[in-house]
């Protein structure tokens, strides 16, 4: 007990004198441990190397531990450009914010970065004359909307519009930056939101969303981007995973995970320095093959790729065949048959000419081309309440 009280009263007084520096390094190197800024050192609590309180990585890299507070600590993990020790609920050098813990999705993040949420509300798919020119060539890239009548593509926005709605499962996308408005840099994440307070009004603004943490992927590729007045501007980014909840029946959720290339945004956000408002915008991007081929088609027999390559046509609501339009693997673009006249793709060429065959084939993994497409998007602003299972 004494001795750990010793401890901490070093790593205390170390932690708050101003940094120092100078040749106090013997033979072997810096002193780690001795309460001195030596060259080559990122901190120095004072407290020999391995022992509790002390620098990690024998004083030559990461932040002084957050347990350790004060002026001093925050300078010394400034040396190495560690601006601050996020974590110790102290807003320092470098910091937008800091609530005293390294959590994510409870409003300032892990890195002590401002998080502020939207939930998506409505989709559009826009007409093929509508979106972005993805490839450089000067034309539109909007292949899945150009597949599709004005009837078909009304019927689906509609269709998956009313499944967002249907369970208190969401989209939610989260934003992180340093400036409380989102107006300056930030990085988007898509995740899947379940409501706080079940019953309550979803789209309020002010409703309060965890996010579930079995999707919530470290991995996933953020979207970067800006909104200076407003005006948002994000991406292009060449890959990303998102997560879409889908309620067949409330409140059972089920996520079809969506590859999607090419991603940008653009658009208008609203919001002040406490919370989002609004997010209404164009989305442009490349749906992956196999991605499309886990959504159910209009008739519930086949997918929603099946109408889209081999065609659809009834009461009105038609979709011409239409094949993949971005090569994604750079061997060429792939091709989706029907061999037996039954509207299911049972054949795949890849673009290399290798066959695959089978009901499956769109999901193999050389099959990675993608329909370029286009949405209108209209989000909601949220709160984050932290983590669920």
């Amino acid at each position: 007990m004494l001795r750990s009280f010793l401890l901490a009263c070093v790593a205390l007084v170390a932690c708050n004198l101003p940094p120092q520096s100078g040749p106090d390094a013997g033979p072997n190197g810096p002193l780690c441990g001795n309460g001195v800024l030596d060259p080559g050192e990122s901190c120095d609590t004072g407290i020999a190397a391995g022992m509790p309180g002390a620098c990690p990585t024998q004083c030559s890299s990461g932040p002084c531990p957050t347990t350790l507070v004060g002026a001093g600590c925050a300078a010394l993990c400034a040396t190495a450009g560690n601006a601050s020790c996020c974590g110790n609920g102290q807003v320092e050098p470098g910091e937008a914010c800091d609530d005293g813990n390294t959590n994510d999705f409870d409003g300032c993040s892990s890195d002590c970065r401002l998080e502020r949420a939207l939930i998506l509300k409505s989709v559009q798919l826009l007409p093929g004359d509508q979106g972005c020119d993805l490839d450089g060539d000067g034309d539109i890239d909007n292949a899945l909307g150009g597949s599709g009548n004005t009837l078909a593509l009304a019927y689906f926005s509609s269709w998956y519009t009313g499944k967002l709605a249907s369970c208190r499962f969401r989209s939610i996308w989260v934003m992180r930056g340093a400036d409380p408005t989102m107006q300056a840099s930030w990085t988007m994440m898509f995740e899947i939101g379940q409501d706080a307070t079940p019953g309550a009004d979803p789209f309020s603004g002010g409703e309060p969303f965890m996010v579930l943490r079995s999707y919530a992927d470290p991995l996933r590729v953020p979207v970067p981007g800006r909104a200076p007045g407003g005006n948002i501007t994000a991406g292009p980014v060449a890959a990303t995973d998102q997560p879409l909840p889908y309620c067949w029946t409330t409140p059972v959720l089920d996520v079809l995970p969506q590859r999607i290339s090419h991603v940008t945004l653009t658009g208008t956000l609203t919001g002040d320095a406490t919370a989002l408002a609004t997010l209404d915008g164009q989305y442009c991007g490349a749906r992956a093959l196999s991605s499309m081929r886990i959504w159910h088609s209009f008739s519930g027999d086949g997918s929603f790729l099946d109408m889209v390559a081999i065609g659809f046509n009834f009461g009105g609501y038609v979709f011409t065949p239409t094949q993949p339009d971005v090569d994604v693997d750079g061997d060429g673009l792939e091709r989706l048959i029907d061999t037996d006249g039954d509207t299911r793709i049972d054949l795949c060429l890849d673009g290399d000419g290798a066959q695959i065959t089978g009901l499956d084939c769109p999901s193999d993994p050389r099959m990675a081309d993608a329909y370029s497409e286009a949405m209108g998007v209209h989000a909601v602003g949220a709160q984050l309440a932290g983590t669920a299972p």
